[in-house]
């Protein structure tokens, strides 16, 4: 055999040793590497089960407030409600995801482009809008 090869035998403890194919440096590269993509994958286990899991945690959830202007006599369109808070790009935008079924209104799917939403519906803790399955967005006033 004409090459070197390097293996990196890791004690984990408790009579377990790894073997890593490299030497220290990509050992130690690779480990912190995991390291961080572990307590990722944990935040967002942790954020996911909050937001989706019964009886959740509300706190962390994206968060708009809608001011006087945003209404008109005490009521706001639907369609302006998104475009509004930036959960659409566009009025267009919106009525096709309406008219698709793709948005809920505290537990209640939107059945037409023409509902409206009166100003007291969004005081106190506001209500939570789904869009799709996964994009929750709470609108205060």
């Amino acid at each position: 055999m004409d090459r070197v090869v390097d293996h990196l035998l890791v004690f984990k403890g408790e009579g377990k040793v790894d073997d890593f194919p490299g030497n220290y440096s990509q050992y130690r590269n690779w480990s912190e590497l995991k390291e961080k993509e572990e307590e990722e994958a944990k935040k967002a286990e942790e954020s996911a089960k909050a937001l989706f899991g019964a009886g959740g945690n509300n706190a962390n959830m994206p968060t708009s407030t809608l001011t006087d202007a945003d209404f008109e006599n005490g009521n706001i369109n639907v369609l302006s409600m998104l475009v509004a808070t930036g959960l659409c790009p566009s009025r267009g935008e919106a009525r096709r995801l309406v008219q698709q079924g793709g948005v809920t209104i505290d537990d209640v799917k939107v059945a037409s482009i023409d509902e409206s939403l009166a100003r007291e519906r969004f005081e106190g803790e506001g209500v939570i809008v789904r869009k799709g399955k996964k994009v929750f967005h709470r609108v205060k006033v």
